[in-house]
């Protein structure tokens, strides 16, 4: 069963400007997890725990994503550098922007602003 993409509106203009020679990887691998998106040794944790990530080694890029299987679909968060963090701290702050005040789990829908469907270009 192929899923779904859906970018959350800041990631979407991560990836419209990310150079061909990032963007060509990551959309071979994004289309793969589309077809099986749930890869335990690409589970995220802590603040990031029900996402996974795309890693792109040699050029030091990650995808950050979360699976809905209620309407089986790939939801992008954040696209950017490894380095210092920075892609997974700008994700944890997309969603606890999202969700000032919540302590439980956050909710994919809620945590989400303005989701934009797109195929993998």
């Amino acid at each position: 069963m192929t899923y779904g993409l859906v970018f959350d509106e800041a990631a979407l203009k991560e990836w419209e400007q990310l150079d061909g020679s990032v963007k060509a990887p990551l959309k071979k691998a994004l289309a793969k997890r589309l077809e099986s998106p749930h890869v335990p040794s690409d589970a995220l944790r802590g603040a990031l725990a029900g996402y996974y990530r795309i890693k792109l080694r040699k050029q030091g890029y990650r995808l950050i994503y979360r699976v809905d299987d209620k309407v089986i679909v790939v939801i992008v968060l954040a696209v950017g550098k490894r380095e210092n963090d920075a892609v997974y701290v700008e994700a944890t702050t997309r969603l606890t922007r999202a969700i000032p005040q919540s302590k439980e789990k956050l909710d994919v829908k809620r945590a989400i602003r303005k989701p934009v469907k797109r195929r993998v270009e």
